[in-house]
């Protein structure tokens, strides 16, 4: 018996999972009604913001340079797929992350770019 609990023994299997069974089934089954009936309940949020970083958290890793014209580009069709929230660029200093080196040039011309307007809040 001793060699069945530390590893499988097909005969005293059937009687393990009977007994299991029978001894776990009302809990088994409370726990399945609670579990369905918060996932069946669950509030969710009726907005969601989604905030697009791709312009500054992607383009940094980069190893060639991106200019800041397709920076502008990319940010551009990013808006016009309809996301309202995109970090564009980061205030650093060259040293530390080259890719931005040009924040300045690539917040002028957002600053100057006209954006789809939505009807949304």
């Amino acid at each position: 018996m001793n060699d069945c609990i530390n590893s499988y023994c097909p005969a005293y299997h059937n009687v393990f999972v009977n007994c299991l069974h029978h001894h776990h089934l009302r809990q088994i089954h409370s726990v399945y009604d609670e579990v369905n009936k918060n996932i069946c309940e669950r509030k969710y949020p009726s907005f969601v913001k989604i905030v697009e970083v791709g312009p500054r958290d992607g383009l940094q890793n980069e190893k060639e340079y991106v200019p800041a014209e397709t920076k502008t580009k990319f940010i551009k069709l990013l808006s016009e797929s309809g996301l309202s929230v995109i970090e564009a660029t980061s205030f650093v200093s060259p040293k530390w992350v080259p890719q931005m080196k040009d924040h300045k040039t690539v917040f002028k011309a957002l600053t100057n770019m006209s954006v789809p307007q939505s009807n949304d809040n």
